[in-house]
């Protein structure tokens, strides 16, 4: 649910610019987890994301995405620099389109689509074990995580 804008530079280029419905924070950590989306398989995003919401800083996602990065031999100059780039702001605003496109239209968050499909069932299933969830309609192998549900 973030909005964002286009800013015109008096050199003729642009620029994007988010707020996000929960913060800066929130725009942060977006960004942060879609560089590594981009760049990673699903199962190194899913356990970086998953140690970012484990770490008792998760509210500053650079503090907790830097540990994480180290724990998990993640590249976190790499991920910063995109982060706090313009690759980072085009991938936000990438998803942010994607999100504002989909049928139905969101209406709260979190918003759980599996597959590009959103219903009740999918929502309840997510919101009550979304890692069970995850595993059982994941197609690809398996991360180690599954193991455990």
């Amino acid at each position: 649910n973030a909005k964002w804008k286009r800013v015109d530079r008096p050199d003729g280029t642009f620029d994007v610019e988010f707020t996000c419905q929960h913060g800066e924070q929130e725009c942060i950590g977006n960004r942060i987890h879609d560089c590594v989306l981009s760049t990673d398989p699903i199962d190194k995003t899913l356990a970086f994301d998953g140690c970012i919401f484990q770490a008792p800083d998760w509210k500053t996602p650079a503090s907790a995405g830097k540990t994480c990065s180290e724990q998990l031999k993640h590249n976190w100059t790499a991920i910063n620099d995109c982060a706090t780039g313009p690759l980072g702001r085009g991938l936000l605003l990438l998803h942010g389109e994607r999100h504002s496109t989909t049928s139905p239209k969101p209406t709260y968050v979190p918003w759980i689509a599996i597959n590009g499909v959103h219903n009740d069932a999918l929502q309840e299933q997510a919101q009550g074990n979304l890692l069970k969830l995850v595993c059982d309609t994941y197609e690809g192998q398996k991360p180690a995580q599954c193991n455990s549900v």
